[in-house]
């Protein structure tokens, strides 16, 4: 097969060669008659990877199509990562426009000669290069997670378009308290509420450099906020997320019943499932009322049997089954399918549910 394909190709004029992937009845014609067998078998193989690309590789300064080849070698090679195919196109790169796709799969260090390339600089690995080669490139929003960056960088090229979002996460929290001119270095404050280690003096100095920090949503989820900070910032601007707070358990029951204005029905809520329910009944006996109350008591982690004995009947049976630490308790219940069931779709009494959680649990 090899060899009448190489023939055909051998035969073709130069100026049909370059039409030979618009039309590839083309390579045939001439031989239709003489290898009739020839026409049928290059539609049934894969002929312009198993023999065309070779051929190009041997013959590369034939007079070849070299928009449509590109991509035929770009479909095999992502397909199969053929470092050969790379290498050829590399060594015709200045016949080669689709770089961008072909980014990931050429060397650092060619890059590094060709940067002039339509690379696809998202797809790159930062480390892999010199940071001296980002920068005079332009690539500082790529550069923003280079292992090697340094913050004195960062400033000769301040007005550069860097990615503050990465700056912002892998500054250790210390520097950026050294700089926080926000005309200057423009930290993203959101990724500072939330994860870094946080003071109520620097928060303070936040507000004061940049009022409109006050708009982020963020500073609940901070796993080293407290509750003195809270109460600090309580008549501030901020607009706390009290809901969030409880879930993370920062506040609880005794900060509601010394702020009751910042109570309300998501609040609610998270108190009946993150506090131990006896203390929010107690203070907060609306609670039961909830929609969703028989549900969220099921899945706090503080039930105990003396609270199932009291809230019997506004407790979810079946929600409490599948949570926290009754989960196990699933696998005891007689006839545990049946049961469970019934749990879950009928409007059991009291003491049916009584016996299932005094028997089973």
């Amino acid at each position: 097969m090899d060899r009448f394909f190489k023939k055909v190709m051998d035969m073709l004029p130069p100026d049909k060669i370059y039409h030979i992937f618009d039309d590839i009845d083309t390579i045939t014609k001439r031989l239709k008659v003489k290898y009739g067998f020839l026409r049928g078998y290059i539609k049934y193989v894969d002929i312009k990877h198993e023999l065309i690309l070779p051929y190009v590789m041997s013959n590369p300064d034939k007079n070849w199509n070299w928009n449509t080849l590109q991509n035929i070698f770009y479909r095999i090679i992502y397909n199969t990562e053929r470092s050969d195919y790379v290498e050829f196109l590399c060594k015709h790169h200045d016949k080669i426009t689709i770089w961008n796709k072909l980014t990931k799969f050429v060397s650092a260090d060619f890059i590094q000669k060709h940067p002039d390339k339509n690379w696809d600089w998202k797809s790159i690995s930062v480390n892999e290069f010199d940071i001296n080669f980002l920068i005079q490139n332009k690539q500082f929003s790529m550069l923003s997670e280079h292992n090697d960056l340094t913050l004195d960088i960062v400033e000769k090229n301040i007005e550069e378009e860097w990615n503050w979002v990465v700056l912002t996460r892998n500054t250790p929290f210390k520097l950026i308290e050294e700089r926080l001119d926000g005309r200057k270095w423009k930290w993203d404050i959101g990724v500072i509420l939330r994860s870094k280690p946080v003071t109520l003096e620097f928060i303070k100095n936040v507000f004061a450099e940049m009022p409109w920090a006050f708009s982020y949503i963020g500073l609940e989820i901070n796993p080293h906020i407290t509750i003195d900070i809270v109460e600090d910032l309580i008549d501030e601007k901020w607009n706390f997320d009290f809901a969030q707070l409880v879930e993370n358990g920062i506040i609880g029951v005794n900060f509601f019943v010394k702020y009751p204005e910042k109570i309300n029905g998501c609040v609610l809520q998270e108190l009946s499932k993150y506090c131990p329910i006896e203390s929010v009944i107690q203070h907060f006996p609306e609670v039961v009322d909830l929609y969703y109350f028989e549900t969220d008591i099921a899945q706090n982690k503080h039930i105990t049997m003396k609270d199932i004995k009291s809230n019997i009947d506004n407790i979810n049976v079946f929600t409490m089954f599948h949570c926290n630490t009754f989960e196990y308790m699933e696998q005891r219940i007689k006839y545990r399918t049946q049961s469970l069931y019934v749990i879950q779709k009928s409007p059991l009494s009291s003491e049916i549910v009584r016996h299932i959680c005094e028997t089973y649990l």
